[in-house]
This record gives structure tokens, sequence and C-alpha cells, in this order.
């Protein structure tokens, strides 16, 4: 199978926050929304998706026509990169899509109320 024809991805992810839980100063959870384009070749049978956060694997996207989903992440950083690559039926992975660079500025204060007096 020839790799620049495997999979075209489109460089577009998209990312929203939908949750935050702070576990320290080090790092931050986050619910992560994350929306993307291929052009699957014709001869090959994608049946998933994964990102990638900073090279590691965080979460898989079931089905060949997803183009979106949600995961949880741990944030050590402000600006955390990720990628993402198609699966085949054989479990063969494409090469990774271009580098996202998703920015968070991490866990903030929480005003609870403000009295006027």
């Amino acid at each position: 199978m020839n790799k620049k024809t495997f999979f075209i991805l489109g460089s577009v992810l998209l990312f929203s926050m939908a949750s935050t839980v702070c576990f320290g100063a080090a790092e931050w959870d986050r619910n992560i929304h994350a929306e993307w384009e291929y052009t699957p070749p014709e001869d090959v049978n994608v049946v998933s998706f994964r990102l990638y956060q900073n090279g590691t694997r965080v979460c898989d996207f079931a089905g060949a026509t997803t183009v979106s989903g949600d995961c949880d992440v741990t944030l050590t950083r402000k600006t955390t990169n990720y990628t993402l690559t198609a699966v085949t039926d054989d479990g063969g992975e494409s090469p990774h899509s271009d580098i996202y660079p998703f920015v968070d500025w991490g866990p903030k204060a929480k005003i609870k109320s403000i009295i006027n007096r």
C-alpha cells in the first residue's frame, strides 16, 4: 500500500473545552471535542480514528464515517500538540495529520460570590 495515497487527512481539527477539573498546579483535566475532515482512498477500509497528544495515543473514535468526538485529556502545559490518524480494518494506521497546537491557559480562579456593602 502506498503511504502517500493511503490517506489524505484534512488539517482542520477544532477543539473546545467542555469541563474543567483541577488536580494541582502541574496538570489539569479537560474534556475536548475534536472535529476533522478526511478523504479515504478507494482501496482502503477505514474503521476508526486515533487522536494523539504530544505523540501519545489518548482517544479512539469508532466508525469509518466519524468526523468528530469527545476526549478526556490531562494537560501539563499551555500549548499541547495533537495529531490524528485513520485506522484500517487490518490494524494499520495512516500517517499522522499535521500538528494542531491546542492552547489552554490552565485552571482559573472561580468567583463564589460578590456582595454589595
